[in-house]
């Protein structure tokens, strides 16, 4: 599994865990920040204090995507459309 794999992976089993959670709610908003095709990444850094370190290493795990590029690639694209389900689904049934 490469290292966007397994990124994508802890993503998903924690906002799995908890979909409307703030943690995964801020998680989410950074991966969908890194995702797009703009080259713009526009987070605010502060919303990091509202993680726990579990969930802040997973943050610096997104952003070491972004520094390689892996947030560029197929695997990273199916991933966030992953993400998207799991958040939408926890929208429409709550």
């Amino acid at each position: 599994m490469d290292d966007a794999a397994a990124t994508m992976a802890r993503l998903e089993a924690r906002i799995g865990e908890a979909p409307a959670s703030a943690a995964a709610l801020v998680l989410y908003s950074l991966v969908k920040t890194v995702s797009t095709g703009r080259g713009q990444y526009l987070f605010l850094l502060n919303k990091l204090r509202d993680l726990g370190p579990e969930d802040r290493e997973l943050a610096y795990a997104v952003m070491e995507a972004v520094a390689t590029g892996a947030n560029e690639s197929s695997t990273w694209r199916e991933g966030v459309a992953r993400l998207d389900a799991l958040v939408a689904g926890r929208a429409a049934g709550g």
